[in-house]
């Protein structure tokens, strides 16, 4: 299938060891961002993606495209100009120490890029489906107006429509976030976003208690589905033991049904950065193989529970890897 994915590539500055950044004099650099991290799991496991940004005419933006052709990404769409490509640092946390980031990213390529970079005609030839997220929406006034214009044109022309709503504080507020992610649902097929999405930014009431989180969800999703026309929303319930262990269970509201994934999953973790869109872009992937809603949970979360063993923004677990891990298959040994 063809996925067109849209969104800023960043370059990632890690210091090693779980150093802290006021004492960090070398970096760990790799590359990332929500929607590459989906693109890169999505042609890994088969599907012609197509990554639409705009990054600098420099050594850093070659690198980039060339990061993401090795991992079987099409760049063709890439537009060129700009003076930078965005930067983020993050301080991987331990124990009870929790992670952070500092995003240096104003006034990068894709922040500053135009609605002419871009060829909605061309770039949606033969697609099948489109995915974005909330991260895009914040970063520049254009940038919102760019993933706008993409998904309209996607929904224009009959193709699947997918967004992640990952608000970041640090980006945008409450009060700049509401109006733009609620203007971008009605065009969404398939919704990635958690209880607390629906209650603080699109401003949902439930009389259900939190502690029922399953009849919570219910509430909260099919009052989303039916306002905004939403086919499917699917999120992640975390517990959090301590900074490096934590649990996962998988959600998905569709039609007036819920679906819990099949049992939770605890594990440590060597780096969360990248979870949430590797569970994405499991689910995305079964859905795009005609898989059945509580197969696609399932992957998923085994996907997304295999990336926090993975350094680096990315997934690099294979479906037959995570296939193996959902089925318990070769947990805690060696695979020979």
């Amino acid at each position: 299938m063809k996925v067109v994915t849209l969104g800023e590539l960043m370059m990632r500055l890690t210091p090693p060891n779980y150093s802290r950044i006021v004492q960090a004099t070398e970096y760990q650099a790799v590359f990332g961002g929500g929607e590459a991290n989906v693109a890169a799991s999505l042609a890994l496991f088969g599907h012609k993606v197509q990554f639409v940004t705009k990054l600098p005419e420099n050594e850093l933006g070659t690198c980039a495209i060339r990061h993401l052709e090795q991992q079987g990404i099409q760049t063709e769409f890439i537009a060129s100009g700009g003076e930078r490509i965005g930067l983020y640092f993050l301080e991987q946390g331990i124990s009870v120490r929790p992670s952070q980031v500092i995003y240096d990213r104003k006034h990068s390529s894709f922040a500053k890029a135009c609605q002419g970079d871009f060829d909605w005609e061309e770039i949606f030839v033969d697609a099948d489906l489109f995915h974005t997220s909330g991260i895009t929406l914040g970063i520049s006034d254009t940038a919102r107006e760019i993933a706008l214009t993409a998904i309209k044109e996607a929904k224009k022309r009959g193709i699947k429509t997918s967004f992640d709503i990952n608000y970041r504080s640090k980006l945008w507020g409450l009060e700049e976030a509401r109006p733009a992610i609620k203007s971008i649902l009605p065009y969404v097929d398939i919704c990635f976003g958690g209880y607390l999405d629906a209650i603080r930014i699109l401003e949902i009431n439930s009389p259900v208690s939190v502690k029922d989180k399953a009849e919570l969800y219910q509430d909260l999703f099919q009052q989303l589905c039916a306002t905004y026309g939403v086919r499917k929303v699917i999120c992640t319930y975390r517990e959090t033991h301590s900074v490096t262990r934590h649990s996962l269970t998988g959600y998905l509201y569709s039609k007036g049904e819920s679906i819990l994934s099949t049992e939770s999953q605890t594990f440590d973790i060597l780096d969360r950065v990248g979870g949430g869109d590797a569970f994405a872009a499991g689910f995305l992937h079964g859905h795009l193989s005609g898989w059945g809603d509580e197969d696609s949970l399932n992957f998923a979360l085994g996907a997304s529970v295999l990336k926090h063993t993975i350094s680096g923004d990315a997934n690099l677990a294979t479906e037959k890897e995570i296939q193996a891990f959902v089925a318990d298959e070769g947990i805690g040994g060696i695979v020979r």
